[in-house]
């Protein structure tokens, strides 16, 4: 078993929180919005952390990645948000898209791999990204 923070997705999803919660991003959320919608995407991503390291800890990682999937579409969802509304300019919409790509591909590998050794239904052949 790797060391949870040795892995790619835990890199990829560490570095999309340090993006989330830089100046870069924070600075151009609305003071209205700031708690509600960059906490909540910092959050989702704390939890995600905490779900890879508990998957890598499961040999059945069906619940972790479940869950990954689900604050994944949060931080997704608000990232576009932010973008949609034009409070992230394309410049910077492109960098955290960079990251979601990336960790989408990794979550995608990650379930279908503990489908095909577990048979589990949480794996629907897309990817979350």
């Amino acid at each position: 078993m790797a060391i949870a923070s040795e892995l790619p997705i835990f890199k990829a999803t560490y570095e999309l929180l340090r993006f989330i919660i830089s100046k870069e991003v924070m600075d151009k959320i609305p003071q209205k919005h700031r708690y509600d919608i960059g906490s909540r995407m910092k959050m989702a991503c704390e939890d995600m952390l905490e779900n890879i390291y508990r998957a890598n800890l499961y040999i059945n990682k069906e619940e972790p990645i479940r869950e990954i999937r689900i604050k994944f579409s949060i931080v997704k969802i608000n990232l576009r948000l932010l973008f949609d509304e034009k409070y992230l300019d394309e410049k910077t919409y492109s960098k955290s898209f960079d990251l979601i790509d990336q960790i989408g591909k990794q979550i995608t590998g990650w379930n279908n791999h503990n489908a095909k050794k577990f048979g589990n239904s949480n794996n629907s052949g897309k990817s979350p990204s």
